[in-house]
């Protein structure tokens, strides 16, 4: 019982720290669509995706970092950290000179009138980006350490800020420059205060050490492929979009991507709070992948089964005409298809980086992210926007065989854990799918289809979850 607390209590703290991008990107976002319009909506997207790349630049060792921290030896993981500031740094330069130049070419595509704007929100976001990059390592350090509640308050201070100085510079009708001032803003606040979280006075000098060099290398290059492949995964889309069609569907699919995207991280937090319980220290990994998944799962593949059946009129209702276009419901369901089949893997993903064989779980997660890459760009190219929302289900389905398949390996599980694991999510996301189409046929608007059909695909989950976590034997240990 005293492990569930402190996995609930980190969980909780986890969640509420992703909370509060999901509740400013609820009032955010129909803002944006109603003052920035398709278009510029399109252009923000593409310069956030580009913005978000930077984080690349630190080869990954910030996930090496996060692996270490997650270890026995906090000196070597702030070494690591630092190593990793150093390199993101070092690289961002060139990146940030590559990106601006893209960027305002694409501005380009805009009416005349509105370049001047998007060119100086690129700078701004660049420099922005680089701001975030840099830091990320320390607070992956104090991520491992377990520093969770400190983090939850640095990214609600975060966001909290850029939403107050986005919503008030468009008020003063600087459109593009206000969203760019606003995430330069949210990004230094949650910055600094994380790296006030890693600053925990546990010692350490310099970089790591000539016999540390060799595994941290060999993890930060499992990460840099695993980092690279998530990032081709979640954001090859709008970069594939900007290339065969306009900035206004662009604007209307990355809606519809945000949406799916900010929910299913929001649950991830649950697997965050458990990266201290899948690292080397943790005793029994198994049961907490298997808990892990369940929960994880279920929280996703529920609500967006309910969203892509009955969602489509409510989030017009919410986010305005600007996205009312026909790749919207199709984006819809390709979307929440890829998360949820993203989300029954990524606990043991998780599992495999931190414990496991790290290079493996990156070639898997990159294999998915290569498949998904040739698909958007063929299919986009002969069929359309559509076909870019569909490549990612077939990369992200690839993914999830292999990390099972592996999983079910190193953790000496039969193919009846596996299934007992995977139930709830099955189950939640069936009946959510039922009750939606029934809700949708006898009449309800929209909202109440999608709510009604969330309540009831989680009321009857929940009823396996607490079956198998009564007898721990059934699930998350050897056979």
């Amino acid at each position: 019982m005293g492990e569930m607390r402190g996995i609930a209590k980190d969980a909780a703290a986890s969640v509420s720290r992703h909370m509060a991008t999901v509740v400013a990107g609820l009032i955010t976002i129909p803002i944006l669509a109603r003052t920035l319009g398709a278009s510029r909506l399109g252009f923000w997207s593409f310069l956030g995706t580009t913005a978000f790349l930077l984080s690349l630049c630190d080869l990954g060792l910030s996930s090496a970092t996060l692996r270490a921290a997650a270890g026995p030896r906090a000196d070597l993981a702030k070494q690591a950290a630092r190593l990793a500031a150093i390199c993101t740094a070092v690289l961002s330069a060139p990146a940030v000179a590559g990106c601006i130049v893209w960027m305002f070419a694409t501005a380009d595509k805009l009416p005349i009138d509105q370049r001047h704007d998007a060119r100086v929100a690129v700078v701004i976001a660049m420099l922005a980006g680089v701001v975030g990059a840099v830091t990320q390592s320390s607070r992956s350090y104090a991520q491992g350490q377990g520093y969770i509640i400190p983090l939850a308050w640095a990214r609600v201070s975060g966001v909290l800020t850029q939403f107050v100085v986005t919503v008030s510079c468009l008020a003063f009708g600087l459109r593009l420059r206000a969203v760019a001032i606003g995430f330069a803003a949210g990004t230094l606040v949650e910055a600094g205060l994380g790296l006030r979280a890693a600053s925990d006075g546990k010692a350490s000098r310099g970089l790591p050490g000539k016999a540390d060099r060799p595994e941290l290398y060999r993890v930060a290059l499992a990460s840099m492929l695993m980092n690279s492949a998530v990032a081709l995964a979640m954001r090859v889309d709008v970069i594939v979009l900007e290339r065969v069609t306009d900035l206004a569907t662009l604007g209307a699919y990355s809606v519809v991507q945000r949406i799916v995207d900010q929910g299913y991280t929001l649950v991830k937090q649950i697997g965050a709070a458990l990266v201290p319980r899948l690292g080397l220290r943790a005793e029994n990994r198994g049961a907490t992948v298997s808990l892990g998944t369940m929960l994880v799962g279920t929280l996703n593949a529920v609500p967006f089964t309910a969203l892509a059946i009955a969602g489509h009129g409510f989030i017009v209702a919410w986010a305005g005409s600007a996205v009312d276009l026909p790749i919207l419901p199709i984006a819809l369901v390709w979307f929440a298809a890829s998360a949820t089949i993203s989300s029954v893997e990524c606990i043991a993903t998780s599992s495999m980086s931190l414990s496991g064989d790290a290079l493996a779980a990156s070639r898997y997660v990159m294999s998915g992210a290569v498949v998904n890459l040739a698909l958007s760009i063929v299919g986009g190219l002969l069929f359309g926007a559509w076909a870019v929302a569909a490549a990612t289900t077939v990369g992200n389905s690839l993914v999830a065989v292999l990390v099972w398949r592996a999983t079910r390996t190193h953790l000496g599980w039969s193919r009846a854990q596996v299934v007992a694991t995977m139930l709830p999510v099955g189950v939640g996301a069936a009946v959510s799918g039922m009750v939606a189409v029934a809700s949708l046929r006898l009449g309800l608007p929209s909202l109440a289809a999608t709510a009604t059909a969330i309540v009831a695909g989680l009321a009857i989950a929940s009823v396996p979850i607490w079956r198998l976590n009564r007898t721990p034997m059934r699930i998350g240990t050897s056979s």
